[in-house]
């Protein structure tokens, strides 16, 4: 079980961001106050970060180790509402490191960027009390996606026929940015899956640009 959780929070975020080819922006965010959420864990079974959702500030960077720290993603949006998750990784000297799309038609799709060919189609779980919990694993040279605790994508970016997309996988993640066009995430959050005590903390100042 965790130990303890400490979450503070403030408002007053701006950006100044310019939008690359991709549509994603890259720029500069900044708080009026950082931001520091500290989890101490102490158990060794599995542990989660914080319970609450942080709330998602599109076209900024976060400091994000995708590696040994699971994203989950908290959404309202059901199938057919035709909203999109969009969010991509970046290595620490800004080089992509992955791109994710789902979007959320009456049949939910997925893309992979530079490694899919076209939006492959995947069956979403129900809602619970209305909402979606998207978790995003990297391991064992795959990507994996669950909905609602139900395995929805395996994909196996080291076994790619496609150059790119197993070296741009296979590079260290550092930063996450949810695009301008992501009209799905309302919050995210970490998730520990590690055993033994330890600590994270996650400051939020300026952004990188």
């Amino acid at each position: 079980m965790t130990e303890g959780v400490s979450s503070v929070m403030t408002d007053g975020v701006t950006s100044d961001a310019t939008t690359d080819s991709d549509g994603m922006k890259k720029g500069t965010a900044t708080t009026d106050n950082s931001v520091t959420d500290t989890v101490t864990f102490g158990s060794t079974q599995p542990t989660e970060g914080p319970k609450d959702m942080i709330t998602v500030v599109r076209g900024s960077w976060i400091d994000f180790d995708l590696e040994g720290t699971p994203l989950e993603i908290g959404c309202i949006s059901p199938p057919g509402s035709g909203e999109q998750i969009r969010v991509r990784f970046l290595t620490h000297g800004g080089n992509p490191a992955g791109n994710l799309k789902i979007k959320l038609d009456a049949q939910a799709t997925y893309f992979i960027q530079g490694c899919t060919n076209k939006k492959e189609k995947f069956n979403m779980p129900s809602a619970i009390d209305g909402e979606y919990i998207w978790r995003i694993t990297k391991t064992d040279g795959r990507i994996i996606v669950e909905c609602n605790g139900t395995e929805v994508i395996n994909f196996s970016f080291a076994d790619s026929t496609k150059p790119a997309c197993r070296e741009m996988w296979s590079e260290d993640t550092a930063t996450l940015e949810f695009s301008e066009e992501d009209n799905a995430s309302y919050g995210y959050r970490w998730v520990r899956t590690r055993g033994g005590k330890n600590e994270r903390k996650r400051k939020r100042g300026k952004g990188k640009g």
